[in-house]
């Protein structure tokens, strides 16, 4: 099998009209300048960002998608150049630097090298079929790694993209329709607004063309999973970050995920994932290096960050390897920790929703005098007297005592990120504020 690459070549449907590469890189000529080392671009302008791509892609530039909560004066600070420095922050080769989420903690500034990309694409398509035949519907954000590779992955692949101005449900469900789409990529609460529809307009089959629906970014409910396999959506879970280029194993399942070829993965005692491979980044963007740390020209990339152990990436999950596959128990940052069991929010959250008054749902933590942490649940809607009442005798006979919010708050609605994920940060400090 050729594992080439291939030449970067990308068609877009964008807003009613066609281009070709070529027109496309016209534009992107017009637009950025080929001197510059990065080209910095507001990330909610799609098209200037997908020009920004093809740009840094040709002429080896460095990107930087700026996400809407970073603004332009933090955004040339994060690249600004440190008085009497010596080495580069952008090493050569990096092609962009990406946020990350924040869902968890703060962001951090990642980079991702050219290597990183075209291995990550080679990899993915020996998975995922990508070819002239494929139109992926892009509507995820472009200051996310997620949508970015999209982008690389129909480049690379010579595919085309319709690219969408963010997520609107009703706009991909008719372009679904209208668009000989093959792939799409969402995160589950997009992919619950697109089931609403279907289920409000008694639509039974999805289109033939329509080969592969990715989902990721956040936990899967099971009742989410078996709702979307019941209506036909040809389902392909993923599981990835940005400091490993987007995805790391896929699968068809829930849990036993297939990681991608060329990551090697392994856990520690505690089940803590580590991985390492060409698609992993080199390290974070680290502008003021402590006094103990030699400047990062004089040290390799992985050594510069202290995420790295010998080569291997620490990430914040909590995973079990079996036999090569891979099932995720959730994120380490904002794990809750009841009578010295460490208990997943996630996990947690996609028992609580199988309640039937429960719309949605998502879980932090307070401290308790006996077992160190009690949970609290934010619920999106108030609970009449009767549905608190009902919710309770439904949590004792479902959900086991350690596993049991014991305080609950109501909120109009559950805070989340611009991907979709729960933004857990926020669900901390409402919890902490309303119980201080």
């Amino acid at each position: 099998m050729n594992t080439s690459p291939g030449p970067f070549d990308l068609r877009l449907y964008y807003k009613d009209k066609v281009y070709n590469c070529s027109e496309l890189r016209y534009m992107a000529a017009q637009q950025f300048a080929a001197e510059v080392p990065v080209l910095s671009v507001e990330a909610e302008n799609v098209f200037s960002t997908l020009l920004a791509l093809l740009q840094g892609y040709t002429g080896q530039q460095c990107v930087f998608p700026v996400p809407k909560h970073i603004t332009r004066t933090q955004a040339a600070g994060i690249l600004s150049q440190p008085e009497n420095a010596n080495h580069s922050l952008i090493p050569e080769g990096t092609a962009l630097v990406v946020a990350t989420s924040g869902s968890q903690a703060e962001p951090k500034i990642a980079l991702i090298s050219f290597n990183n990309i075209r291995t990550h694409c080679r990899s993915f398509s020996a998975q995922v079929a990508v070819s002239s035949d494929s139109l992926w519907l892009n509507c995820l954000p472009l200051s996310h790694i997620a949508g970015l590779m999209i982008v690389y992955r129909c480049a690379l692949g010579q595919a085309c993209m319709l690219l969408h101005q963010g997520f609107n449900a009703q706009q991909v469900w008719q372009d679904m329709f209208e668009y000989p789409v093959t792939h799409i990529s969402l995160v589950p609460a997009m992919l619950a607004q697109l089931l609403d529809i279907q289920d409000r307009l008694h639509i039974h089959d999805l289109p033939d063309t329509l080969g592969y629906v990715i989902v990721g970014g956040d936990r899967l409910s099971t009742s989410l999973y078996q709702r979307a396999s019941a209506h036909g959506w040809p389902l392909l879970i993923s599981y990835g970050m940005t400091e490993a280029t987007s995805t790391i194993a896929l699968g068809k399942k829930l849990d036993k995920l297939l990681p991608l070829k060329g990551f090697k993965l392994r856990t520690d005692n505690n089940n803590n994932l580590y991985i390492k491979g060409n698609m992993v980044f080199s390290h974070y963007l680290h502008k003021e290096p402590s006094a103990h740390e030699e400047p990062l020209a004089h040290k390799t990339p992985h050594e510069h960050s202290s995420c790295f152990d010998n080569g291997w990436f620490k990430t914040s999950d909590k995973v079990i390897i079996e036999q090569g596959q891979l099932t995720i128990i959730g994120r380490n940052d904002y794990m809750i920790i009841f009578g010295g069991e460490n208990l997943a929010p996630q996990a947690i959250e996609i028992m609580l929703l199988k309640a039937p008054m429960i719309t949605d749902i998502a879980v932090g933590s307070i401290k308790h005098d006996t077992w160190g942490q009690s949970i609290v649940a934010l619920i999106e809607k108030s609970l009449s007297d009767m549905e608190r009442e009902n919710f309770k005798i439904w949590l004792k006979k479902n959900i086991r005592s350690a596993c049991r919010p014991r305080l609950f708050i109501p909120v109009s609605g559950i805070p989340r990120t611009e991907l979709g994920k729960i933004n857990r940060r926020r669900v901390q400090s409402i919890i902490n504020s309303k119980y201080p």
